[in-house]
């Protein structure tokens, strides 16, 4: 049907009418823009509820939202700890630069967790002498262009070094005579590189380097200590040759640190409520020092390292702190943590053999019990 042009000025302006009337309606109720909010239940269906609510249900909405809180919960694995290792990186962008540790012992990588979070790249692990499948794939997706090697020869066999320069990677490998003196090495390497001082007297903050337990949590804390200006260096512990200083800063109690003159120790009853203390020491330096709210945590085993070696940098990354479960258990610690700091996204470093779906779904299915944190 056609339309006269009067016919057509005349719908045009009523038109118009009817649009400066709703926009008048919507200034002057103060009403919002009809908006969708999608929330993420434990089930991980996805929910949509209407925004367009007049303030007398707006405190009904705050209410339900928070008495429904959920967490984001992921799981990243893989078919063994490499691939583990392979598949945690998909949660960096891409790094220049990647670090390679020994799977097979956990000091080096441990210790090295800073370096990778200085240089925003990714901890990945191989076997001494065979890279694992799918490593140098993914290095090619990262547009890596340099590697970082810790350890010696019969850590990483110079026959990987060769394979790695043969498909166009410059490799540097950060070696001592034992972990200690690799350590050393790779924290001057990374003090060069974020510009800080790496020689004189300098804070330490000290782990034990054969309980993997407190080291693991801790490489998160070193890196960030760096970043703020309270500790230089995340060194291992040596009773054969370190002193702990009244600068230094400890992790772990006096079974793993005999003490000294240490200006701060870091603990707690058990490795679980350790790491808790270690995550607190975190929140209230990532917190002040660089305003960012903690949110988000990586859940790794407490009984077995192997998933676990890739974490710092990813947590680094996530501004998130590395906490510690039983497989089949989550611990009551990490429960109350969650509540307490209201955490948002929980990522499970692992697969079901590490840290099982019972303890995925427990971690799914916390929520406040009220505005206040629970004590």
């Amino acid at each position: 049907m056609k339309l006269s042009l009067k016919n057509m000025s005349i719908v045009l302006a009523l038109l118009i009418s009817i649009n400066q009337g709703v926009l008048a309606s919507n200034v002057l109720d103060n009403e919002k823009p009809n908006v969708t909010e999608t929330y993420i239940n434990e089930s991980n269906l996805v929910e949509e509820k209407d925004a367009n609510l007049d303030s007398s249900d707006s405190k009904s909405v705050e209410e339900d939202k928070n008495e429904n809180k959920k967490y984001i919960v992921s799981r990243v694995e893989g078919r063994d700890r490499y691939e583990t290792a392979i598949n945690a990186s998909n949660m960096l962008m891409n790094a220049e630069i990647a670090v390679i540790a020994s799977g097979e012992n956990f000091a080096d990588a441990l210790f090295g967790g800073p370096l990778a979070s200085q240089v925003n790249g990714p901890m990945l692990l191989t076997s001494k002498d065979s890279l694992p499948n799918g490593l140098l794939e993914k290095l090619k997706e990262l547009k890596v262009k340099t590697i970082y090697l810790l350890g010696g020869e019969n850590s990483i066999s110079k026959d990987i070094e060769d394979v790695l320069t043969k498909n166009g990677y410059g490799t540097i490998r950060l070696s001592g005579d034992d972990r200690f003196d690799t350590a050393s090495k790779i924290n001057y390497t990374a003090g060069l590189l974020r510009g800080s001082r790496v020689l004189g007297d300098t804070t330490c903050l000290f782990a034990n380097p054969f309980k993997f337990a407190d080291a693991l949590t801790a490489a998160p804390l070193g890196y960030l200590m760096e970043h703020s200006g309270i500790a230089s260096r995340f060194f291992p512990y040596d009773a054969n040759s370190n002193n702990v200083r009244d600068m230094d800063i400890v992790v772990g109690g006096q079974d793993s640190i005999p003490k000294g003159e240490e200006k701060e120790r870091i603990e707690g009853k058990d490795r679980f409520e350790t790491a808790i203390k270690i995550a607190e020491r975190y929140k209230e330096i990532l917190e002040n020092k660089k305003e960012i709210k903690l949110s988000r945590l990586i859940l790794v085993n407490a009984l077995n390292y192997p998933d676990a070696l890739a974490a710092a940098p990813i947590a680094t990354s996530e501004n998130a702190v590395i906490l510690l479960t039983n497989p089949n258990k989550l611990n009551e610690d990490v429960k109350k943590f969650i509540l307490n700091n209201d955490i948002e996204v929980v990522t499970i470093l692992g697969g079901e053999s590490s840290i099982s779906k019972e303890v995925e779904e427990e971690v799914k299915s916390i929520k406040p019990l009220s505005f206040e944190a629970t004590k």
